[in-house]
C-alpha cells in the first residue's frame, strides 16, 4: 500500500497493489464512513493489513496441519508408507513442507518490515493533531502493533514446528534407507 496527502487540497491517494478483492470492498466501506482526519484513514488502512496478515498466517497454519496428517511419523513409519504405496506420497509431502517453510520465512520477513512501517507511522503522527487525537491513535496503533507482534510469533512457531516435522521425516527415511 502507498499513500499519499496533498495538504492543499485536503486530499489523499491510497493505492493498494494486490489487495483481494474483498478485501477492497471493506476497505473502501471503512473509509467512507470514517472522518478524514489522515490518522483515521491510517488506523483503518493499518486494521486491514493486520486482517490480511492473520488470515494468511492462519492459512498457512491449516496447510502445516493438513500436510501433518497426510504423513505424521507418530502414526505410520517410512517403512509402513513405502510397502502401502505411500512413499511417494510421502516424497511429495517433503517437498511441499519444504514450500510451506519458504512462505513462513517469507511471512516472518514481511511481518518485521509490517512492525517497522507501524512504528514508523506511530513516530510521524506525533505531531498531527490535538492531544486527545494523538494519544488515541497512539493507543490504537500501539494495540495494532501488539497484535503484528503477536502475529510474528505465531508464524515464528510455525516455522519452528514445520522445522521439527522436516527434520523427522528426514530422519526416518535416512532410518529407512540404511535398513
Amino acid at each position: 500500500m502507498f499513500t499519499r496527502r496533498d495538504k492543499g487540497n485536503n486530499t489523499g491517494l491510497l493505492i493498494c497493489l494486490d489487495l483481494p478483492e474483498i478485501q477492497q470492498k471493506k476497505l473502501s466501506d471503512e473509509l467512507a464512513c470514517s472522518n478524514s482526519l489522515l490518522p483515521t484513514l491510517h488506523l483503518q488502512i493499518l486494521k486491514t493489513v493486520w486482517k490480511l496478515y492473520d488470515n494468511s498466517v492462519w492459512s498457512l497454519r491449516d496447510r502445516l496441519r493438513a500436510a501433518e496428517k497426510v504423513c505424521n511419523p507418530l502414526f505410520a513409519s517410512i517403512g509402513q508408507l513405502i510397502e502401502s504405496g505411500k512413499a511417494r506420497d510421502s516424497s511429495a509431502n517433503f517437498i511441499y513442507l519444504h514450500e510451506l517453510a519458504r512462505h513462513l520465512i517469507h511471512s516472518n520477513e514481511t511481518l518485521d518490515v509490517a512492525m517497522d512501517t507501524l512504528d514508523a507511522i506511530r513516530e510521524s503522527f506525533k505531531v498531527i493533531g490535538d492531544e486527545t487525537e494523538k494519544q488515541y491513535f497512539d493507543e490504537q496503533t500501539y494495540a495494532l502493533r501488539r497484535k503484528f507482534r503477536a502475529l510474528r510469533s505465531r508464524s515464528e512457531s510455525l516455522k519452528e514446528r514445520l522445522q521439527n516435522e522436516i527434520n523427522l521425516v528426514r530422519e526416518q527415511i535416512i532410518v529407512h534407507c540404511n535398513s
